[in-house]
């Protein structure tokens, strides 16, 4: 399983939209059992996928990857703020740097919604 918090962001935009898992996959255009492994995270949305869903659910896609909706855990938003272009930051994930091209990546994910 991979674990991330982008499965509990996908579940709680569907979930505050009322809609199931069906109708999530109907408007994506995916089968209902791609949406249950985003929400369990077995699998993580690909770019084309991740685009849909900021589309849907009308937020931008850092909104999905980076938990910025209005709601969170006080604990989340405790800690510094960085700049994803300050290059003196190695930033990480699971433990594990992010290398430069997959940074080069989520900047060009964050920059298409703006």
């Amino acid at each position: 399983m991979i674990e991330n918090s982008i499965d509990t962001q996908i579940k709680k935009l569907r979930c505050q939209r009322g809609w199931t898992q069906e109708q999530l996959a109907n408007k994506m255009g995916v089968s209902p059992q791609t949406v249950s492994n985003w929400e369990t995270g077995m699998k993580v949305p690909r770019m084309k996928a991740f685009e849909k869903l900021a589309e849907i659910f009308n937020v931008k896609i850092g909104e999905i990857m980076n938990h910025s909706l209005s709601g969170q855990s006080p604990a989340y938003h405790q800690g510094k703020t960085v700049d994803l272009n300050d290059d003196r930051i190695t930033f990480t994930f699971n433990g594990q740097p992010i290398s430069a091209e997959d940074l080069k990546y989520i900047k060009r994910l964050l920059n298409s919604r703006s």
